[in-house]
């Protein structure tokens, strides 16, 4: 940086801000000077427009004092307007923390205090205590914007799932209790072409869970029809055999 330019940005610096000046001077100079760069320089000319706040003993004093009986905001309101400062809440709240000065709360409930959900009334009457806060919340009756329709169809992971009066629901569960009624405890509702987005109530078979995962482990979901059903009685008839006893192995090829 040249000495013409750190003239520039000398006498131009009490005239903007920091940002607004970076930008002129690079269209000034025809320069790229990004933020971090430019501040470099400004903090090696010993520009600066944060003026650090020196505390005297007797500002320290008044802190100390009152930081356990007024609120943040209040006690650097009231700081302010003692000494004649312009300080903000933050250096305050940093000035106690610093030095261990504890604040009036600290937003746990202290021994005998009374949560609001033991006042008389309940939480409707202390939200009434509160400054606004819920004038903005919804009220009974008002629907979100983003709420979806009872009908709207949803992709979650491989499953697809319909969104009822009742709440979220599997598409194919659905579309089998819409023409069948309510699926027994134990069953599942598959399709036989594996398409979860179909629309062909022919597609759909209830089948017991363990019948389920004799297909899966077969690699027989979603093999067609022909498959599944053969699949589905086979299971059937091997279970059967197996309950009275009978040995349920095949001896011999169909041809």
């Amino acid at each position: 940086m040249t000495s013409e330019q750190e003239l520039y940005i000398i006498s131009h610096w009490d005239e903007m801000s920091c940002e607004s000046l970076r930008k002129r001077f690079n269209s000034e100079f025809r320069t790229q000077y990004k933020t971090t760069g430019f501040h470099y320089h400004t903090k090696r000319l010993g520009l600066s427009k944060h003026i650090e706040h020196k505390y005297t003993p007797e500002q320290d004093a008044f802190i100390r004092d009152n930081s356990d009986k007024m609120t943040r905001k209040e006690l650097a309101e009231a700081f302010n307007a003692k000494f004649g400062a312009c300080v903000k809440e933050q250096a305050i709240e940093q000035r106690c923390f610093l030095r261990g000065w504890r604040p009036k709360t600290d937003g746990r409930f202290k021994v005998g205090g009374t949560p609001w959900c033991k006042t008389k009334g309940g939480r409707s009457e202390y939200v009434k205590t509160l400054k606004g806060g819920n004038a903005t919340s919804f009220k009974k009756g008002i629907v979100p914007h983003n709420v979806l329709k009872v009908g709207t169809v949803k992709r979650y992971g491989h499953l697809v799932q319909v969104k009822t009066a009742d709440g979220w629901k599997n598409r194919l569960r659905h579309m089998w209790e819409l023409e069948h009624g309510e699926i027994p405890e134990g069953y599942i509702v598959t399709s036989v072409d594996g398409d979860q987005w179909t629309d062909d109530a022919g597609n759909l078979r209830l089948i017991p869970n363990r019948v389920l995962t004799t297909l899966m482990s077969n690699d027989w979901c979603g093999k067609g029809s022909l498959i599944v059903d053969t699949g589905i009685v086979w299971c059937e008839l091997k279970n059967a055999l197996e309950k009275q006893g009978i040995n349920s192995d095949v001896k011999g090829v169909i041809e």
